[in-house]
């Protein structure tokens, strides 16, 4: 019965744990339906136990398809709602004092919300527009003379008030600022059992105060309306409720720009482990720690075709055009270019990105926009913007009637109390007069993280800035509202999205790229070289394997191949040729390079011929960069030193300009590419299709210092990492014994296909390497003196029976068994148990049926050689022995039981049917 109660007192806490994750109201979003109020209504989505008994809804009575003051996305199937700074921009749901929701309010309870700024407003007017915001960004509220409120402010970050102001939870700037790229799960618990109030962000607790008037003092909704009242009182995602009436009647305070996930509240407390566990929900993380899709930098990279077409080269492979930009050919830069005889602003491309919240934390941290292009006139009759994405925040990039190069970031940053507000902090621009109707290649690149920006020209610095330390004190990239959020290719964004464009350029465009990174000084030299170059030099190393990619259509020279990775397996990559000499990479296709040891010069193909340009490969897992690549932790894998594989990059590790990766792993390279690297478990077979081609080989294999072994290998071997070959000599008889002479190689190469004695030097593994040109079949050689023949083999052999014409068989034992170790040179039956492993070689007799026939001797062939190895220096070693492998012997102790080998210990024994006795 005990046990009874315990189970079930377990249920129901169990039960209880479960409900109170359940919210008595939540609010998500959906798709817009209708027009006018009908779609504004539409899009909030009102969930929880209690949702039944509240009415809910969206201020404004706006149309959405026209230009809205909010606008509901999907984001991977969960649909997000943005507001604009407006009173018109917000969301509400009503309730009263004395229904569930409003009791529950007045008893405490959990406030969870996932939303993202994308502006962090301050009290004062902006120096250019003089717009201006409240420094209060009410986020989640209700409150007006009591209520509670979740609110943002620059100068100490998060708060949340409950009861008015009467309690106030301020973790501090430290702990609580956030900025406008990430997403954020806040949740706040007012726990009136203990008079405590708690902030957690994003699983954490950031702040807790306790104060006894948190429950002693009495609970005040708040005054909503001119009037004060206890029905038809509402909370609000995007604003503080004001004094109006209903929430139709816009005249809300503190509205924000800001982006809703959703927003929940529940009637208990929630415990820091059903905390952890909202924040780590696949939902909440998706947005909170976004993966970005690819390890490249570019998000944009904007390249113009024949036929007035253009293509985005960045990975997202994201574009979309209005209207029709016309394109020429460039006969001196050997590409082709967007060509404007007047402005238009119907004529443009653009990408949206206002779904993709991986784009806002690299935008928002580590930027660049870079342009090749020039203008019409050096002192254009109004603004013109090759490539922007500014509309009320954003970054902009400008030519002016003056003749200034102008680049706006962080455009109407709000600053407290000085005149740095506006887009002067992360502001640049030259004096007048600086532009002209030459090509040039412009670089604007930010890093928000310390405040500095920079403008390149041709890779030359010109303007360089770096916010002060007063000027930091409220700085925070502002985004536009998401109706603008897309990148523009020849103009300025505007605010109805990708149907006309500001700033329409008046002149020619190259190419326009957008980088979520830095770029450096070195980078931008790079690029600018680039961008004019009409043929790049790639140098091969020694490993006779590099990466490449290539800022323009590119034509493979004689005397190196191109491949691509296709797959990664088992710690192999798999190489698939690519491309040959004569033929012609399409422009940015990363590939591995197989050629030997030199320079190569890879050309610009002749657009204007109309080439054959290769299809992109169908599948390519390698990266490539036209600007250096600063890996983070577990991301990448670079190439080798050695060009045998790639391995996984440690944080910061960087990749030079015009190089490419692989993602993380450590993987060697198989398939395609002409370098082959194999053990003992390689199947020769496989060299068929490298037949002709001059192949680098790699042969590994573990060995013992000082126990000798044998080797024979489809290549010649041109080095190895440690140890002493040996090449057969001769066989004689010396003192009644044979003698196997064995004379140490004085140089490499030596001969493909001949067997070696090896004498390894250390313990471990030891790699030959050699190159040779892959004959149509690979057949393992010898090595003869008079009937004697050191023979290789290339796979793995067992010796039941002698081969034809072969009188007797030596060799060498491969495994520990029983007696016998690595090394040993051994007498094994032919039975099955004696073998050879691959690459490895044997000793043959080859005389009929007589064995007394080497140089008239009267001794049979002995059981064992014995081995000398010549080091050529008059130094000679006996290693040991090498010992007959016969057919049919057979070991028996007296009374008749069978041995496995050949005894050791002193005593009389059958040998093949004749007593014998071992000393």
């Amino acid at each position: 019965m005990k046990r009874f109660k315990t189970l079930l007192i377990l249920a129901v806490i169990g039960m209880a744990t479960a409900l109170a994750q359940t919210p008595l109201v939540g609010v998500s979003f959906k798709k817009a339906t209708g027009s006018g109020i009908d779609a504004a209504n539409s899009i909030v989505n009102l969930t929880g136990t209690d949702k039944a008994n509240h009415t809910f809804g969206a201020c404004p009575n706006i149309d959405t398809g026209s230009t809205a003051d909010y606008c509901c996305y999907s984001h991977s199937g969960t649909y997000v709602l943005h507001v604009n700074n407006t009173q018109s921009g917000f969301f509400w749901v009503k309730y009263n004092a004395d229904d569930a929701l409003g009791t529950a309010f007045a008893n405490g309870g959990t406030w969870e919300i996932l939303f993202r700024l994308s502006a962090i407003p301050a009290n004062n007017y902006d120096a250019e527009s003089t717009r201006s915001e409240a420094r209060m960004a009410k986020i989640f509220s209700s409150q007006e003379g009591g209520g509670w409120d979740l609110l943002h402010d620059p100068s100490y970050g998060l708060s949340f008030q409950y009861n008015g102001t009467t309690n106030t939870l301020k973790p501090g700037k430290a702990n609580a600022t956030i900025n406008t790229h990430n997403y954020y799960h806040v949740v706040v618990t007012v726990d009136k059992s203990n008079n405590t109030m708690s902030m957690y962000i994003n699983g954490t607790k950031v702040g807790s105060k306790t104060e006894a008037s948190i429950s002693e003092t009495a609970y005040v909704h708040p005054n909503i309306g001119t009037t004060k009242r206890t029905t038809d009182m509402w909370f609000c995602l995007g604003c503080d409720a004001g004094s109006q009436e209903t929430p139709g009647d816009p005249s809300v305070n503190n509205s924000c720009r800001a982006s809703f996930v959703f927003a929940n509240y529940y009637s208990e407390v929630l415990t820091d482990g059903q905390i952890s566990t909202l924040a780590n929900t696949d939902k909440v993380q998706a947005f909170t720690n976004p993966v970005t899709p690819y390890t490249s930098d570019l998000m944009w990279d904007v390249l113009p075709g024949k036929g007035n077409t253009v293509t985005d080269q960045s990975p997202y492979h994201t574009i979309g055009t209005k209207g029709t930009l016309t394109t020429g050919y460039n006969s001196t830069y050997k590409r082709y270019e967007v060509v404007n005889s007047t402005p238009s602003n119907t004529n443009l491309a653009y990408r949206d990105y206002f779904k993709d919240h991986s784009i806002f934390q690299r935008l928002a941290t580590h930027m660049a926009v870079e342009v090749f292009c020039k203008a019409n006139s050096a002192t254009p009759a109004s603004t013109i913007s090759p490539l922007s994405f500014q509309q009320d925040g954003g970054a902009g990039f400008e030519f002016r009637s003056a003749g200034e190069i102008k680049f706006n970031y962080n455009n109407y940053g709000y600053k407290t109390s000085t005149s740095k507000g506006g887009s002067a902090p992360l502001h640049l621009s030259t004096d007048a007069s600086a532009l002209d109707t030459d090509y040039h290649h412009y670089i604007y690149t930010a890093d928000d993280v310390t405040g500095k920006s920079w403008l390149y020209k041709d890779g030359v610095l010109v303007k360089e800035y770096t916010v002060t330390a007063d000027d930091m004190s409220y700085q925070f990239h502002k985004f536009p509202h998401a109706a603008y959020q897309w990148f523009c290719f020849n103009g300025d964004t505007k605010a109805n999205r990708n149907s006309k464009c500001d700033y329409p350029f008046d002149g020619n465009i190259v190419f326009g790229r957008v980088w979520g990174k830095t770029l450096s000084a070195a980078d931008a030299a790079a690029l600018n070289t680039q961008a004019k170059a009409t043929s790049l030099n790639v140098s091969v190393g020694a490993s006779k394997v590099t990466t490449a990619v290539f800022p323009f259509a590119a034509v493979v020279p004689a005397g190196v191949k191109a491949y691509v990775v296709d797959a990664i397996s088992s710690g192999e990559a798999n190489t698939t040729l690519y491309a040959s000499p004569g033929e012609i990479i399409p422009y940015g296709t990363p590939v591995l390079l197989y050629g030997a040891e030199g320079n190569y010069t890879f050309n610009a193909a002749n657009l204007d011929e109309s080439p054959v340009i290769l299809s992109a490969p169908g599948t390519n897992l390698l990266t490539g960069s036209y600007a250096s690549k600063v890996a983070e932790e577990n991301q990448i894998s670079v190439l080798r030193a050695d060009g045998t594989g790639f391995d996984t990059a440690d944080k910061n590790d960087e990749v030079s300009p015009l190089k490419a990766w692989l993602p993380a792993g450590n993987v060697v390279l198989r398939g395609d590419i002409p370098v082959v690297k194999f053990d003992e478990s390689y199947d020769i077979s496989g060299l068929s299709s490298h037949t002709g081609e001059n192949v680098d080989f790699t042969f590994t294999r573990s060995f013992s210092e000082g126990v000798a072994s044998t080797v024979c290998l489809p290549f010649a071997i041109t080095g190895m990492t440690s140890g002493t070959l040996y090449a057969f000599t001769s066989i004689e008889e010396e003192a009644g014994e044979y003698v196997v002479r064995m004379t140490s190689v004085a140089s490499t190469p030596t001969t493909a296909n001949t067997p070696y004695l090896f004498m390894p030097s250390a313990t471990g593994d030891v790699t030959f390497t050699g190159t040779t040109t892959v004959p149509a079949s690979v057949t393992p050689g010898s090595t003869s003196n008079g009937n004697w023949t050191f023979a290789g083999t290339y796979e793995y052999k067992t010796w039941d029976e002698l081969p034809a014409g072969c009188t007797a068989l030596y060799g060498f034992a491969a495994n520990t068994q029983n007696t016998v170790s690595p090394g040993d040179f051994v007498k094994v039956k032919l039975s099955g148990n004696a073998f050879s492993p691959a690459f490895r070689a044997v000793m043959k007799y080859n005389s009929g049926a007589s064995a007394r026939s080497y140089k008239n001797s009267t001794p049979a062939l002995p059981d064992k050689l014995k081995v000398v190895l010549d080091n050529g220096n008059g130094t000679l070693n006996a290693i040991g022995t090498m010992k007959l492998i016969q057919e049919g012997e057979k070991w028996y102790t007296v009374d008749g039981t069978e041995l496995k080998a050949q005894p050791t210990k002193r005593g009389i024994y059958i040998r093949n049917g004749k007593k014998v006795f071992v000393k």
